[in-house]
């Protein structure tokens, strides 16, 4: 186990093999990876970094260059890529990297898969885990868990560490903003925003509860097949998941309705 502001992570992440690791924004992937104490010999790459994202962009063959010198040159032997989505073309050169047998191993994060799936970006068919990192557990957090304050304010790392709960809802307030703006507008490609924003209070509004499709379609002003597309894009920005109901019979199971 890993620690993200002195709370332990129960997250695992392997040392002898390389994996992508996807979650939502600010779950503490990055902290997680950087404070790794047995990857010693690590470089970091951050795609948020303009001048970083911007030269693997134009040139991504140069990324496979950098890595075989420094692991040539200076035995390094660990490699983060921080927010991968941002230059899925590098993923390329990863897997021939991979393909070469050399002794180098590759932490691959981001906090969706959609832009790789929609971009038909390599997954390394195999050759990297998929893990996931989702903000802090019960387990995690127990000396200080409060069911009330969760269910109110939910476990992201910065906002269980707000002084306050003033603090804590600038803090969503802001994370909002950002999921829209970075992970909606840019990434998702949505030419409807305005039914995405209706849509989101009622999909929060039946956390937990049976979705009716056409029932949301209808208070949205949208369609049943927008509709989807909008659930799954919560799906692939990991916030949240369907629950498939249980039944005996898969005819059954196929015309009932899932929980989100």
């Amino acid at each position: 186990m890993y620690s993200l502001c002195m709370i332990p992570r129960n997250l695992n992440l392997p040392i002898k093999n390389s994996f992508f690791l996807f979650g939502p924004r600010q779950t503490g992937k990055s902290t997680l990876l950087k404070s790794c104490t047995p990857w010693k010999n690590t470089i970091c790459y951050d795609f948020l970094h303009s001048e970083t994202c911007r030269r693997f962009t134009a040139n991504a063959e140069l990324f496979r260059i950098e890595v075989e010198t420094a692991y040539s040159s200076k035995n390094i032997s660990h490699f983060i890529v921080d927010e991968v989505q941002k230059v899925p073309q590098i993923l390329d050169e990863v897997h021939s990297i991979l393909e070469s047998k050399l002794s180098i191993n590759f932490a691959l994060s981001g906090s969706s898969s959609r832009k790789l799936k929609r971009s038909n970006a390599n997954m390394l068919a195999g050759r990297a885990w998929t893990l996931q990192l989702f903000p802090f557990t019960h387990d995690e957090i127990a000396d200080s868990f409060d069911l009330n304050n969760v269910l109110m304010f939910g476990a992201l790392p910065s906002v269980h560490l707000a002084k306050d709960n003033y603090e804590k809802k600038e803090i969503l307030r802001s994370y909002v903003d950002t999921y829209i703006k970075e992970e909606i507008e840019q990434e998702a490609n949505i030419r409807n925003l305005g039914g995405f924003l209706r849509f989101l209070p009622i999909a929060t509004n039946q956390n937990g509860e049976i979705v009716n499709f056409s029932n949301v379609a209808r208070e949205t002003a949208t369609s049943y097949k927008v509709v989807k597309e909008y659930y799954k894009i919560l799906e692939d920005t990991l916030i949240g998941f369907f629950f498939l109901p249980y039944g005996k019979s898969i005819r059954k199971k196929m015309i009932r309705h899932p929980k989100f």
